[in-house]
């Protein structure tokens, strides 16, 4: 074998093994981070998904809008951090869900909490929710992911790492006393969260001559 036969071999292994070795590698996209303005909380998501910041809720939607995240922190005045108290509050609405998995323990970057998978049927429809309920010392968050059974399948990846992005921060500010307004200004209070992700839910059924499972 001449000598240039052999250096063109060599060059094409080495091009084969560079080609062979970028085979099945992920490309990486950064995602973009949001900060609450309360400095309680920062997470991250896609890019290319939606996102808004409702009051005090930061809400991301896939690109087809059929799926919702959200996302909000809340402040314990208490000496010590109620969890029960907490997660009480925060899942007030979803009694009518049925528990698929129960709450159970989970740790993340500087904080603890518990996740559970709840589901409901809607207009034979099934819809799943992942919750997470976490805090680090006063500071508590809770994010809420909904969608339809068939969808979150093909997004879980997507879902699973938004909620663990989750970072409580170390400064955070007493969120607005909504109560309050300015002389001479009117009152508009934003709906609490709950409200907007039942009404997000409520828009996405069918139109049925009942009442509400929201109570009006």
């Amino acid at each position: 074998m001449s000598f240039d036969h052999r250096k063109s071999m060599a060059v094409l292994l080495v091009l084969a093994a560079l080609f062979f070795s970028s085979c099945g590698k992920k490309e990486v996209i950064d995602w973009d981070s949001f900060r609450s303005p309360d400095k309680l909380f920062k997470i991250d998501y896609p890019p290319t998904w939606k996102h808004a910041l409702d009051g005090h809720v930061f809400n991301i939607n896939p690109p087809d809008s059929v799926g919702l995240v959200t996302v909000s922190g809340y402040v314990d005045p208490g000496t010590t951090f109620d969890e029960k108290k907490f997660k009480d509050m925060v899942m007030l609405d979803f009694v009518e869900c049925r528990v698929r998995e129960s709450f159970k323990k989970v740790v993340g970057t500087n904080w603890v909490g518990e996740d559970a998978v709840y589901e409901r049927i809607v207009n034979d429809q099934k819809w799943i929710y992942l919750f997470r309920v976490a805090h680090r010392g006063q500071v508590g968050a809770f994010v809420a992911v909904c969608d339809l059974d068939t969808h979150i399948k093909t997004r879980i990846h997507e879902y699973k790492e938004i909620m663990d992005s989750l970072i409580i921060l170390d400064n955070p500010t007493k969120p607005l006393d909504l109560s309050r307004v300015k002389e001479g200004e009117k009152e508009n209070k934003p709906k609490p969260w709950q409200e907007n992700l039942i009404d997000w839910i409520r828009s996405t059924e069918k139109k049925e001559d009942r009442t509400s499972y929201y109570g009006y």
